[in-house]
C-alpha cells in the first residue's frame, strides 16, 4: 500500500513539475514574441499577443506595407498564426498634395494631406503649429517628401504674403519680398532640394535693389530727367518747375528713405533757375553743377 502511495506521489509530483515546466516555457515564448512584435508596431496600429497568436488591428499606409508586416510577424520565432482583425489601408493620394499659407497673424496654416503621423510630429517640433486637422494618406512619392515639407515651412514665413503647393515632387513658392536679398534669404532657408524635387519660383522681387536716384540736365529752360523714383513723384512733378522737357522716370514699388522725395523736389527746383546745369540724387547724396545769373 505504501509503495502504491509513494508511486501516486512521485506522478504527480513529475506530471506538476511538466505543467510548471510549460507554463513557463510558453509565457517565455510569449513575452520573446511580445518584445519582437512591439518593435514592428507604430502609430495607427495595435499588436496583440497571446500565447503564440498574434492579432493586428489597426491602419497600415498600403498593401506593400501590410504584407511586409505579416511575413515579418509571421517570421517571429515562435508564431503559431497571424490574426488581421479591423486592418484598414490609407487611401491613396493623387497628386500628394499640401499647401502652406501664412493666417494673418502669422501663423503656418496647411491644407492636404500628411504620410504619416512622424511627419506630423516633424513639423510640430520644428514649426510649433500643430497639424492635427490634416488626414493621413498613401501617394507620398518618397521618404524625402515629409523632409521637404519641413524646410518649405521654414522659407514660407519669409515672403510676404508666402504660400506654397508641394505637388508629388513639385513646389511652387509665391508672394513678394522687397529686394534681392530678402529673395535670396527665402532661398537660402529652403536649403537644397532633394534629388528629383523641382522648385517652381514664383516670388515677385519688387524692387532690383539699386538706390533711389534722379538725374536731370537743364538748357535754356527745357529739361531732361530720368530716374528711379517714388510712386508718388511723377513726370509732371519734376517737369512743373521747367519751361518744358521730357521726363521718363521709373516708378519704385518700394518706399523710399524718408524725406528723399521733398529733397528730389528741392533739387528740381534749384536746377530750374540754372541757365544750364546738372542735378544728380542717388541714395542720400546730391550733387548740382552748372550757372546761372547772379540772381
Amino acid at each position: 500500500m505504501r509503495t502504491f502511495l509513494g508511486l501516486l506521489v512521485l506522478i504527480a509530483g513529475l506530471g506538476g513539475l511538466g505543467y510548471w515546466a510549460m507554463t513557463t516555457h510558453a509565457a517565455r515564448i510569449e513575452a520573446e514574441i511580445m518584445d519582437t512584435a512591439a518593435a514592428l508596431d507604430g502609430p495607427g496600429l495595435t499588436i496583440v499577443v497571446s500565447g503564440r497568436d498574434v492579432t493586428v488591428a489597426g491602419v497600415v499606409q498600403d498593401a506593400e506595407a501590410l504584407s511586409t508586416l505579416r511575413r515579418q510577424l509571421e517570421q517571429i520565432d515562435g508564431v503559431r498564426e497571424v490574426r488581421l482583425v479591423d486592418v484598414s489601408l490609407l487611401p491613396v493620394a493623387s497628386p500628394f498634395e499640401i499647401r502652406l499659407s501664412l493666417s494673418d497673424s502669422g501663423l503656418l496654416q496647411a491644407e492636404g494631406v500628411l504620410p504619416s503621423d512622424e511627419v506630423r510630429a516633424a513639423f510640430d517640433s520644428v514649426m510649433g503649429n500643430p497639424l492635427d486637422g490634416l488626414p493621413l494618406a498613401a501617394g507620398a512619392p518618397d521618404e524625402a517628401w515629409g523632409d521637404v515639407l519641413i524646410q518649405t515651412a521654414e522659407a514660407v514665413p519669409l515672403i510676404e504674403g508666402g504660400a506654397a503647393v508641394l505637388s508629388d515632387q513639385t513646389l511652387t513658392l509665391s508672394g513678394q519680398v522687397r529686394l534681392p536679398e530678402d529673395h535670396a534669404a527665402v532661398i537660402d532657408a529652403l536649403g537644397p532640394l532633394p534629388e528629383g524635387y523641382v522648385l517652381v519660383d514664383e516670388i515677385d522681387v519688387l524692387d532690383d535693389g539699386t538706390p533711389f536716384r534722379l538725374t536731370a540736365s537743364v538748357q535754356d529752360g527745357a529739361v531732361t530727367a530720368l530716374g528711379k523714383v517714388p510712386a508718388t513723384l511723377n513726370d509732371a512733378a519734376i517737369l512743373d518747375f521747367f519751361d518744358r522737357g521730357d521726363a521718363a522716370l521709373d516708378a519704385a514699388r518700394i518706399a523710399p528713405p524718408d524725406g528723399w522725395q521733398d529733397v528730389a523736389l528741392a533739387g528740381a527746383e534749384a536746377l530750374s533757375a540754372l541757365i544750364e546745369g546738372e542735378l544728380a540724387l542717388e541714395g542720400q547724396a546730391l550733387t548740382l553743377t552748372g550757372s546761372g545769373s547772379p540772381d
